[in-house]
């Protein structure tokens, strides 16, 4: 596999978080210290996996992504990181003693995890003005299960809430667009990421 060309200067300052993968093996755990990224544009697209649940064999061959982040902004945006951070778990004992630290999340799709990031790192010039209803319900999840609805809510009231209901026929638009925001579901997605690993590092 020929080796990535590093990141120019700008980006690796600027682009949290930003995206690497797929990798043909999954990231041992615990990684260590990321290695330098290199951002992929556009995203990646999810990866169509079946219903039933998925044998040890088809979880290694399941493609692993990178995405670096920046622990302040993620601590100022969730209680759930900042927790995760500095109250003495293993994540926040790795964050103090190398100042960056791997966290696997699962099982989130794509899209809607790279637009919450994107969302807490202030890179509204990378956020899509309009979402598709099931996108919209993934990121209100991921928000909810991170404890950072507040980083999306001004998009999601004013911007993408709106388009949403212009597009939906109008006696049914408001009903699915709250069932969309609000219900968790109980299936996983079929379009999913089963793996993302997020390096996080100081600043």
């Amino acid at each position: 596999m020929p080796e990535p060309e590093p990141a120019p200067e700008s980006e690796v300052e600027q682009g949290v978080p930003y995206l690497e993968g797929p990798y043909d093996e999954p990231v041992a755990e615990p990684a260590g210290v990321p290695t330098p990224e290199t951002p992929e544009d556009p995203i990646p697209a999810a990866t169509e996996y079946p219903a039933e649940p998925a044998s040890l064999e088809e979880i290694a061959e399941m493609p692993t992504y990178r995405i670096r982040v920046s622990a302040k902004h993620l601590m100022l945006a969730s209680p759930y990181f900042k927790k995760m951070l500095t109250g003495g778990w293993k994540e926040s004992l790795a964050y103090q003693q190398k100042g960056s630290v791997e966290i696997t999340a699962e099982d989130w799709d794509l899209e809607a995890l790279l637009i919450l990031l994107r969302a807490i790192h202030c890179q509204h010039h990378l956020i899509p003005e309009s979402l598709e209803l099931e996108t919209l319900a993934k990121v209100a999840v991921i928000a909810d299960y991170y404890d950072c609805k507040d980083v999306v809510y001004a998009w999601g009231r004013a911007t993408w809430m709106r388009t949403l209901v212009a597009d939906l026929p109008e006696e049914s638009g408001k009903t699915l667009l709250t069932a969309g925001i609000t219900s968790r579901g109980t299936e996983q997605p079929k379009r999913v990421i089963d793996r993302s690993v997020i390096p996080v590092s100081r600043g």
